[in-house]
């Protein structure tokens, strides 16, 4: 489940003005006022802009949905790797998902530190190591050893389907933070 971002504006709007205010909508949305200053706009409408290319990014976001891996692991992937790259927009959007798919706030707060948590089963810790070891892929090199573990939890059609969700996470993040989404 994905949210535009910007149907939470006008939520963003009302809480920043008060509970009892009334938001006039508008067919383009308009930003809280604190947020001229600490937000910048949309640097270009990529999505539109690129529209085959786009879509081809959202096409294997579908077909990912329909993978093997199960979409509460996949979510978790990508929340994972938008802590990595430092995305705000994808963090607020798969946290809210994996919250409301039911995933315990105490695992999505020990997600950065998921190597020592208790939350997260041996084959989430695979799939969470060898996201680490393709987001850092100039450090890591993709290790064997990540590699391996792999192979002990997932079979050969997952762990293609596990490297493209890492890789189109990581295209999607930068696309928003370059763009400013």
């Amino acid at each position: 489940m994905s949210y535009p971002f910007f149907q939470f504006l006008p939520l963003m709007n009302r809480t920043l003005a008060g509970q009892n205010a009334q938001v006039k909508q508008t067919a383009a949305p308009t930003f809280p006022f604190c947020w001229r200053y600490f937000m910048k706009p949309l640097r270009l409408p990529y999505q539109t802009l690129s529209p085959e290319a786009y879509q081809g990014l959202t096409l294997t976001k579908k077909a990912l949905d329909q993978s093997s891996l199960g979409k509460p692991l996949i979510e978790l992937i990508y929340l994972r790797v938008s802590q990595m790259n430092g995305c705000a927009f994808c963090l607020e959007m798969h946290a809210a998902s994996l919250r409301a798919a039911g995933v315990p706030d105490k695992k999505l707060d020990g997600l950065a530190g998921w190597r020592v948590s208790p939350s997260f089963s041996e084959r989430e810790r695979s799939a969470l190591a060898w996201a680490e070891s393709l987001v850092n892929v100039a450090q890591s090199h993709a290790s064997d050893t990540d590699f391996e573990q792999l192979n002990l939890h997932f079979n050969d059609q997952e762990i293609s389907d596990l490297s493209f969700a890492i890789a189109l996470m990581s295209a999607f993040n930068r696309l928003a933070i370059g763009m400013r989404q």
